[in-house]
Formats: structure tokens, sequence, C-alpha cells
């Protein structure tokens, strides 16, 4: 069983909420187009986003009553509490695989039929080493290498009940390393290894990082390498095939 966990922004932080809804639930629609039914979703948010008839009773949301972010550092730090309040909530599963997705995110089609498949075989989890990136406003899709490091939809990693949070409170907007997932995304891979978990690379691109939405929330650069290979990389229109796995929605041009 694998465990989606979905942190969504405050309406508060944008001037387009409808945007954020319909972003979400293509996510959604792509969360729930697995070739398996052994998963589970959570979404933590401020407020409770209007969420499609076809996913809603399969959709557990929790609601944090905190004031909500101001700031471009406030609003990760608002990421991270709603991420803890989703790990204190894995409690009752006594633990599992968990994937932080991103709200406007997609991802494969296959990711849950691998987990259930593999869980018996005592995995860590998974580092996404390779995805793909969609950029929103051309309908292009591109490879994307090191996908891990640019993209926080790029870990499934099983947790147990001792690694999880047994309590929740917000405590202001500070940033506080208290869990080994309230780090970075780009340094979990080192620090879950520091803390004796082995990840393996996903043996195939599992998520695919949308861009220029124009609801993105960049958190610093991606750097001088990353634009350079964004500019290289040929992008292509989906094919059938990646639109399938994917549920890539059709873009208006």
């Amino acid at each position: 069983m694998i465990h989606f966990l979905i942190p969504l922004r405050s309406a508060q932080t944008t001037s387009d909420w409808p945007k954020i809804q319909h972003l979400l639930n293509l996510t959604l629609a792509s969360v729930f187009n697995q070739t398996s039914a052994e998963f589970k979703v959570m979404i933590a948010c401020h407020e409770k986003p209007d969420i499609s008839s076809e996913f809603a009773s399969r959709v557990s949301v929790f609601q944090v009553d905190y004031p909500a972010p101001v700031t471009s550092e406030e609003q990760m730090i608002d990421k991270y509490y709603k991420k803890r309040l989703m790990m204190k909530e894995m409690q009752q599963y006594q633990g599992g695989y968990v994937m932080f997705t991103d709200a406007d995110d997609l991802i494969s089609n296959r990711l849950a039929a691998f987990v259930h498949q593999e869980a018996n075989n005592n995995n860590d989890g998974w580092y996404f080493e390779n995805g793909y990136e969609f950029h929103y406003d051309k309908n292009l899709a591109k490879k994307a290498p090191k996908f891990y490091r640019v993209c926080g939809t790029s870990y499934i990693i099983h947790f147990k009940p001792s690694e999880l949070p047994q309590t929740w409170e917000f405590n202001g907007y500070k940033r506080e390393n208290r869990y080994l997932f309230d780090h970075g995304h780009n340094e979990w891979l080192t620090k879950f290894q520091e803390a004796g978990k082995i990840l393996k690379p996903l043996p195939f691109r599992g998520a695919m990082y949308v861009i220029n939405t124009g609801e993105n929330y960049m958190a610093g650069s991606t750097g001088f390498k990353r634009h350079i290979l964004r500019w290289l990389t040929p992008g292509k229109t989906p094919d059938n095939q990646l639109k399938a796995e994917f549920k890539i929605p059709e873009i208006p041009q």
C-alpha cells in the first residue's frame, strides 16, 4: 500500500484559487489513474478545496487552523507543517510507504502496483533518478535527469511508526528540521541514507513535474545548469502512451 500525501497551499496565497483547485483535480486524476487500487490519498489544507465527486469519497482531507503564510519563506514552512499533520495521521496505518505529491504534479499509473509488488522485499524505498517535466503553457513534455534534485514529487519512502510524529501543533513560522522529512527534498537521499535507509533508484520515470502553470511556487533557483539543460533538451507533444500513463490533460492552445 502506498499513501499519496498532498500539501495544498492556502487560498490566501494566490489570486486564482479556482485554478489551484483545477490543478489539484488534475493531480488527483493522475493519482486515481493507478492500475492497482492499493493506495490511499490525503490532503492537508487551510481551506477545503472543491474536489471532483469521482475522487472525493476516497480522499481524506485534514484542515489546519493556524494563520495562512504571508512570505515565500513562510509558504515553505507551511508545507512542512502540513506534511507533519499527514504523517501523524499515518500512525493509524502503523506507518507504511509514503509519497509526498505536489498539488500540481502528475504521476505514473504504475506506482501503486510497483510498490504493492515490491513491499514484501523489505525495501526502504525509492528515489526518482529520472522523470519528466511538463511545460503546461506549451503542452510539451521533456525528459528530466536528476529528477529528485529538482522536484519534491520524487521519493517513495517506508516509515515505521517510531519515525512518525506522535503529536502535531503549530509553533509559529520557524524553520526546524525535527523529522527527516522536514529537510528539503534535495537533501533527502543523503539524510535518509545517513539514517540507515537504503533508497534505490526507481526503475522507471515515475513522476512529471508540471511547470509554467502561472501558479508554481519556486523555492529558490533551479540553477544555471538546469536552465541550460531545459533549453537544450528537446520537448515533444505527449503521445497517447505518455498521456495514458500520466493522465496528462488536454491543454487548450
